[in-house]
């Protein structure tokens, strides 16, 4: 049983020792791949030597240093070949430099950059054609206000050449449009004279009120009132919102100052504990805040900064040569004293005078120097080397600080500390460093250059001087340089030339004997003695962090006049969203692919004439200048109607983040259409889910509508007659996953013609 025992803790002992040999194996040979800069296969060794000795940190220390190394060593290759318009392969490199240093921010800008360029490169060989895809993400969610939904959009022809009460103009501009328009009690009805030619009825209606000075607020989609543009209404009329902006990297302060600043507003609250400014005022300058925080609160640039310091200390130290104890030799005469002839007593140091008679060579003591032969010889060699890495954000400064901590004493005099009268000094001790210090601040620039603001401080002891009894204060002796240099991402700088070197030689010889040739070297010292310091020091940084700017920052963004600041730089009164009141008119239908459009039809303008009413003010309505473009119809389709009608959404693109749900409306416009069958809808399970579906097309029937798969089905019912625009449905959609979908009519078995249009759904990143 013992031998069982003995054996099997041998075998443990003999496992464990191997266990160790290896990892230690494995460690010198990562040791020597990083050597020679293989960073890949000392991540190899390194993370093997980690896993067969997971406690040692010497091991996990060098793994992380090996790790950084080959992610600064991949990205370097990634940028380059994305440079080179190899993006394909830029993306493989920079996929490992976030795969070993997932911190590196700029790298992950640039790899999603090169996947984009990769992908567009793969869809220009496969023939695929290349969306333009726009960042349209609603800024925080907002209360949609009413929109002028205008009856007719016909060009306008507005002319009273001679002075008509202004509100009469206004009644015959509204009557066009075939909206309702009221007046503030205040406004005076002056007489106005005004020619405007084939203008659309937007343009006209502000034009008409920047010459008399009013502005317009929306009511309802069929209604406007008019009011005197002055700073009482404005107050009266505009809407005031309040909104809350948090920031995550803008100084809170800055952002504030900037708003008040920009905006001429002193409805401001600053939070400095949540970082948030709360701001309270119209809709449009809240609007131009939120586009001003947007643009500035973008997370600061970070750099690595590395570190190469290399301090070479040299000492020569040579003493060679007889030294004397005392260059002087003395004689001494001692008087011992006595008595005289008249036995009085004579004092020690005085002589009689027999004494005087009786002195010779023989009475007096010499004294002579010792004598001390040196032969010393010393030689030393100090090198110091050390490779930090700082990592700083863009404005901050770094300290870096290689040497020693010297106390320096400093002394106090306190009247309350006494004694016997008498204040006793009270003696305290500061600390200073000396050594190398390095501070460093660095700045990054657009075009992916960095300028470094350095400090660098070089002291050391030279001694020390006596400033009182017992007490040494050290001498420190300093070189500084102070600079500014601009860099590319990755090169190196070399700082060199900070090269100090003391010599001092000491002579002592017998005068006249030290000057013999050769003999004199017999009578002599000399002590010499050199000291030489050289500095040589690199600095190196990488971008791992940069401000994410975009197209869109980039955008001259107008804000009306410096007496009326607006979105849209118009005299009416802006709702909350990006789009204006007449939003609604400007949009664009949408153009299915190879499809011939018919030539578009011009409508012929309206006229209006003092004491006239507009020509047919209700007919044509917008919608009809579509051109109809032909669906083909699927065999055995019923054909309600040869119109042509618009199925589209409302609004056309939605931005939700994952797990929240917002609701698009179905919609079909046309003139004298009876659309009837099954509208079939495609949309992507994997990014935007459809949860609901609620047909609304009451009065005509019943609708039914259900979801299949990542199909929507909705059947029309007969009798569905169309004389403009009306709502079909309404799909719920619920965000799952961020990225691009689309909400698109996949099959539209209606008959007759059909345009068919897409929706846009944006999932934002939590």
């Amino acid at each position: 049983m013992r031998k069982r025992l003995h054996t099997r803790a041998a075998l443990s002992l003999l496992l464990i020792a191997l266990t160790s040999c290896t990892g230690s194996r494995a460690f010198r040979e990562a040791r020597d791949e990083e050597s020679l800069e293989h960073w890949d296969l000392a991540v190899i060794n390194y993370s093997k030597a980690v896993r067969l000795d997971p406690k040692d940190r010497g091991y996990r220390l060098a793994l992380a240093r090996a790790k950084l190394k080959a992610s600064q060593f991949h990205f370097e290759k990634g940028k380059l070949y994305r440079a080179s318009g190899r993006p394909e392969l830029s993306a493989v490199e920079l996929e490992q430099a976030v795969l070993l240093d997932p911190t590196n921010q700029y790298a992950e800008v640039e790899l999603r950059k090169a996947r984009d360029e990769a992908a567009k490169i793969v869809a220009e060989r496969t023939g695929e054609t290349r969306l333009e895809t726009l960042k349209r993400q609603a800024r925080g969610s907002r209360a949609r206000p009413p929109l002028l939904e205008p009856a007719s959009d016909r060009p306008i022809n507005l002319n009273f050449p001679q002075p008509k009460p202004i509100k009469q103009i206004y009644k015959a501009l509204a009557d066009a449009a075939g909206i309702n328009v009221i007046f503030d009690p205040q406004l005076k009805d002056d007489n106005v004279a005004i020619v405007l030619t084939n203008m659309e009825f937007q343009r006209a209606l502000e034009t008409l009120m920047r010459q008399e000075n009013h502005f317009y607020k929306v009511i309802d989609e069929r209604t406007i009132l008019i009011a005197a543009d002055n700073a009482a209404n404005r107050k009266t009329y505009e809407d005031l919102v309040i909104r809350t902006f948090f920031l995550s990297n803008a100084d809170v302060t800055e952002v504030a100052n900037s708003l008040r600043s920009l905006l001429q507003t002193t409805r401001i609250s600053v939070n400095k504990a949540e970082n948030s400014i709360t701001l309270r005022d119209t809709a449009d300058k809240v609007a131009i805040a939120e586009r001003i925080v947007e643009q500035n609160d973008k997370q600061l640039a970070e750099v690595v900064v590395d570190v190469e310091l290399l301090q070479i200390n040299t000492t020569k130290t040579q003493d060679l040569g007889v030294l004397l104890s005392a260059y002087q030799a003395s004689a001494d005469l001692v008087a011992p004293g006595g008595n005289n002839n008249f036995w009085a007593k004579i004092p020690d140091g005085d002589f009689t005078w027999d004494q005087l008679k009786d002195i010779s060579i023989r009475s007096f003591g010499f004294s002579l120097p010792s004598i001390t032969y040196s032969f010393i010889k010393n030689n030393t060699d100090a090198e110091l080397l050390a490779k930090p890495q700082l990592r700083i954000a863009e404005g901050q400064k770094a300290q870096l600080v290689i040497g020693d901590r010297v106390p320096i004493p400093t002394t106090t005099f306190n009247t309350g500390t006494t004694i016997g009268g008498n204040i006793v000094p009270v003696t305290s001790f500061q600390y200073q460093d000396v050594g190398i210090k390095i501070e460093v601040e660095p700045r990054v620039h657009h075009n992916k250059e960095v300028t470094l603001k350095l400090t660098i401080e070089v002291s050391n002891l030279n001694g020390f001087v006596q400033v009182q009894a017992g007490q040494n204060q050290p001498i420190i002796g300093t070189r500084t340089i102070a600079s500014s240099i601009r860099l590319k991402d990755g090169e190196t700088n070399l700082l060199a030339g900070l090269f100090r070197s003391d010599r001092s030689h000491t002579t002592n010889s017998v005068p006249f004997l030290g000057d013999i040739p050769i003999l004199g070297r017999l009578f002599s010292k000399k002590f010499s003695d050199d000291k030489s310091t050289d500095l040589v020091l690199t600095l190196t940084p990488h971008i791992i962090r940069i401000p994410d700017v975009t197209a869109d920052d980039l955008e001259p963004f107008y804000v009306g006049t410096d007496s009326n600041i607006s979105v849209q730089g118009g005299p009416r009164i802006e709702s909350p969203t990006q789009q204006g009141p007449f939003d609604f008119s400007r949009r664009e239908p949408p153009v299915p692919p190879r499809v011939t459009p018919a030539p578009a039809v011009i409508p012929a303008p309206q006229i209006l004439v003092p004491g006239g009413l507009p020509n047919d003010p209700f007919r044509p309505n917008p919608r009809d200048a579509i051109p109809p473009q032909p669906t083909p119809v699927p065999p055995g389709a019923v054909s309600q109607s040869n119109e042509a009608v618009l199925f589209d959404f409302d609004p056309p693109s939605l931005s939700l983040a994952p797990g929240e749900q917002k609701t698009v409306t179905v919609r079909a416009t046309g003139t004298d259409a009876s659309p009837s069958g099954t509208l079939e809808l495609q949309f992507d399970p994997a990014v935007a889910a459809v949860v609901g579906v609620r047909p609304i097309v009451g009065g005509a029937g019943v609708g039914e509508g259900r979801v299949e798969g990542s199909k929507v089905i909705l059947d029309l019912p007969s009798g569905l007659g169309l004389s403009g625009t009306r709502s079909l449905a309404e799909i719920t959609v619920r965000g799952i996953s961020p990225g691009s979908a689309k909400l698109s009519f996949n099959q539209a078995t209606t008959g007759g013609q059909a345009i068919l249009s897409e929706a846009a759904i944006e999932v934002r990143a939590p």
